[in-house]
């Protein structure tokens, strides 16, 4: 990562409380996100995927599939890293596609997401993942979802993020501008 280059999460991470939560067990939930979310960036990318051996990672899957099979149309992109070549940061989108019920060529830009509880902070990462695929590639990003995959494979959470973008960028580019201002000197 070049220099003043901040990563989307990396930025957003002081909004993030996790001070409650034991660090084995929030080492094990990243470390068990992580994994679903290659496992599912497979099953994006058209490839085979065998059935895993924890049965909370398969049910996240089974979760995200059952959702998949049925809501995308086309896959556009997966795991796509960009850096913003005006505000200089970066981030990895899950999953860019286009929605069934949607017009052709309409895109979705989709975030796997793993926890229980919805994150404040999402709806700010997804905006600057929407920009980051604006501002570097000739798509239009149409609209913005979290999918909330389930432990026992039961249907997805969608959560629609479009209407509250424009709010949440601007909120994301203020901490980002904060924390340069604030940083260490030099960035």
């Amino acid at each position: 990562m070049s220099r003043g280059l901040r990563h989307v999460t990396e930025v957003l991470a002081p909004y993030v409380d996790y001070s409650r939560v034991p660090p084995e067990l929030l080492r094990q939930a990243a470390d068990r996100g992580s994994l679903v979310h290659e496992i599912c960036a497979e099953i994006a990318r058209g490839g085979f995927v065998l059935t895993h051996s924890d049965p909370v990672v398969q049910g996240h899957v089974d979760s995200f599939r059952s959702w998949f099979d049925l809501a995308v149309r086309k896959v556009v992109a997966v795991e796509l890293h960009l850096e913003h070549p005006r505000w200089h940061y970066c981030g990895r989108l899950d999953l860019l596609a286009e929605i069934t019920g949607d017009p052709v060529g309409s895109n979705t830009l989709v975030d796997i997401k793993t926890p229980l509880q919805t994150g404040k902070v999402w709806g700010a990462q997804l905006a600057a993942y929407q920009e980051l695929v604006e501002a570097n590639r000739e798509w239009n990003v149409h609209r913005i979802l979290s999918v909330q995959t389930k432990k026992n494979g039961a249907a997805a959470r969608v959560v629609e993020w479009t209407s509250d973008g424009p709010r949440a960028f601007a909120a994301f580019v203020s901490a980002l501008q904060a924390q340069r201002y604030f940083g260490p000197k030099g960035d």
